[in-house]
Formats: structure tokens, C-alpha cells, sequence
């Protein structure tokens, strides 16, 4: 059974007025998050747990109120900047990542053994620059051709700030505590690994896995800043870069499976 959050639909249905005005953006923020919470605590005849299994759909969370504070507080995480390494079947590259709504400015440094690349856009349009090659189009062909990287570019920065994207139907949803430890969405299944603490005292995904039709990525976040970036603070292709993902290791995506409780190391 498919299951549509009533929080993120409404999130998607208003995304135009939020946009608008930062006080829209707070009001909004509090109105999803107590429906969000309502909706998923009536969901009584759902299992808990940490695992996604086949035939689950929406866990309730154990600890609604925490959930409710993590949402707060991950929805209010935009704009955000993360440096760290993404690891993809085709090998693994550094990565620093700024958004600011729907729009992304991605560095990949190091990728592949193939220098530094840029893209930057929005879920519809986006540009691609690596050397000689400068492309312009859709996010998910450009990806998948020159970095072989299928993702659904739109889902992305809600997934790394440990939420459901919000126009996209949740098939099953796992918890640990008041985090989200794993959801099954538009065909890909994604575990957050782990959660790191941040300075103001709450917690982000440090490492999220995922994989589906498209194939198997491995995000390992370095570091997250919230709010607007320095536009100065250009990484460089000499800094160190963070430990490597172990992409090889990950499952082949198998849509039935539930997520592992733990993922190989």
C-alpha cells in the first residue's frame, strides 16, 4: 500500500507562497510539522521499528514529540552548504554542495581521476562544466552521462537533511528514536547510517545510502553549514578529503528488500 504524507503534500502545494516572504516560510514550517505529526501518529496499525520491510508502509515514530523537533529543525536547515565524498559505482569524488531552495551549486573535485566539475541549476535545468565540457539540460541525463550518477535530483536535498521528499509518494518510513532511519520513496530505498551532532546542539545525516533503479550512491557529509555560504570559500582540489565510501560493497538494488539494519562497513 502506497502512502501519501499529508505534510509533505501541503509542503509542495505551497512551496510558491513560502518562497515568498520568511515569515510564510516560519508559519509553514510549524502548520506541516503538527500535521505531519498528527497524520503519523494515527497511523496505529503500522509497525515500528528500524528496518523498512517489505509490505510496511508508514512506521509510527516512537518518540512523536522528538520528531516533531527534528523536523523543525532539519526543514529550517536550507540553505545549507556540506562538504564531504560521494561514492558512485563509476568511483568517488570530493564534494562541496550549497543549496538555496530548489536551486544547487555541486563542485565535485577529484571525481573519477577526472579534475574538478561543476553543476549548477534547479530540479528542471542545470549546468555542467569540466574542462572542455560545457553542457547544458536536464539534471538526470546530464548526471548520468558524465558522472554516471541516476538520481532524482529533485528528492536529493531532503533526503540528506534526513526527510521524505515532499511531492513524491513515501512507500514505507522506518524511526530510531525521533530520526528517520530509513524510507523506501519513488523506488529507491535510503538508509541514514548516522546522524552527527551539530554546534546549536542538533543532529544532521553524516552518511546516507541509498539505491534503486538508478543504481547505488554513498554520501559521507564532512561537515554542514546552515544559512548562506561564502561565496569566497572555494574548495580546492588540495584539501584532504574525507573517508572514502564504500560504494563497492553496497547491495544490488532489489525494490522488495527491506533496508539492513546495517549496512557492510
Amino acid at each position: 500500500m502506497r502512502h501519501q504524507l499529508p505534510l509533505y503534500s501541503l509542503v509542495a502545494r505551497s512551496s510558491l507562497i513560502a518562497r515568498s516572504s520568511l515569515i510564510a516560510r516560519a508559519a509553514l514550517t510549524l502548520l506541516v510539522v503538527a500535521l505531519a505529526v498528527a497524520g503519523l501518529v494515527g497511523c496505529a496499525n503500522v509497525p515500528s521499528g528500524t528496518a523498512v520491510a517489505p509490505g510496511d508502509t508508514i512506521a509510527t515514530p516512537p518518540d512523536p514529540e522528538a520528531w516533531r523537533s527534528q523536523q523543525v529543525y532539519a526543514v529550517a536547515a536550507l540553505p545549507f552548504e556540506i562538504l564531504g565524498k560521494v561514492g558512485m559505482p563509476r568511483g568517488s569524488a570530493n564534494l562541496r554542495w550549497r543549496q538555496q531552495g530548489e536551486r544547487f551549486d555541486l563542485r565535485f573535485w577529484g571525481p573519477f581521476g577526472a579534475g574538478v566539475a561543476t553543476l549548477e541549476g534547479d530540479p528542471t535545468w542545470v549546468r555542467f562544466v569540466r574542462g572542455d565540457v560545457r553542457r547544458e539540460g536536464d539534471p538526470g541525463a546530464i548526471l548520468a552521462d558524465e558522472l554516471g550518477w541516476r538520481v532524482p535530483v529533485a528528492a536529493l536535498a531532503w533526503w540528506v537533511r534526513g526527510l521524505p521528499a515532499p511531492d513524491q509518494a513515501v512507500e514505507a518510513l522506518s524511526f530510531d528514536g525521533g530520526r528517520i532511519r530509513g524510507l523506501r520513496q519513488s523506488g529507491w530505498t535510503v538508509a541514514i547510517e548516522r546522524y552527527a551532532q551539530q554546534a546549536d546542539g542538533g543532529a544532521l545525516p553524516e552518511k546516507v545510502t541509498a539505491v534503486g533503479s538508478g543504481g547505488r550512491f554513498t554520501l559521507v557529509i564532512q561537515s554542514w553549514q546552515k544559512g548562506e555560504a561564502d561565496p569566497a570559500a572555494e574548495p580546492s582540489e588540495s584539501e584532504p578529503s574525507v573517508a572514502e565510501p564504500p560504494v563497492a560493497d553496497l547491495p544490488v538494488a532489489e525494490p522488495a528488500r527491506p533496508i539492513p539494519s546495517e549496512f557492510p562497513p
